[in-house]
């Protein structure tokens, strides 16, 4: 993991230490993350029921930084005219406001938003999978170590 870069280090570190799959870790949104708990609610796991994983101790500072960066993306992109994120079911119709909602956000968003092509709106998604795959690829070929 220490080859790895950020944020892909710390998504390894919460798939690792909080026993998430893939797809759970990167759909975590702002709103499912307690610190004060110390837990990551994951919504529509495994048979589309929620459930809690412990988020380790040692994580917390990071995921605070995290959380900051992407706040401060958000910012950006609303100032740009942007800041929608895609939204479960009908929500977005239910609570329009919603979808530009700091609470609704990824913790871990893609690089860059795209354009929906229903809604003809920039929405930032999360990371997606093929990413992170590619980046613990490139850090397991990365030397953790220098031969003398």
């Amino acid at each position: 993991m220490r080859a790895m870069r950020p944020p892909y280090a710390l998504i390894a570190a919460v798939l690792y230490g909080a026993g998430m799959r893939l797809h759970e870790c990167l759909g975590v949104r702002f709103k499912d993350v307690d610190l004060v708990r110390g837990v990551l609610i994951i919504r529509g796991g495994m048979g589309g029921h929620d459930r809690m994983a412990s988020l380790p101790q040692r994580l917390k500072p990071a995921i605070v930084a995290q959380l900051a960066r992407v706040a401060r993306q958000h910012t950006a992109d609303l100032g740009a005219g942007s800041g929608h994120v895609d939204l479960p079911h009908a929500l977005a119709r239910k609570v329009p406001a919603a979808e530009r909602a700091l609470s609704w956000q990824h913790v871990f968003p893609a690089s860059r938003p795209y354009v929906d092509k229903e809604t003809g709106k920039r929405v930032r998604p999360h990371l997606h999978e093929t990413a992170v795959q590619r980046a613990v690829t490139e850090g397991r070929a990365a030397p953790a170590w220098r031969s003398a």
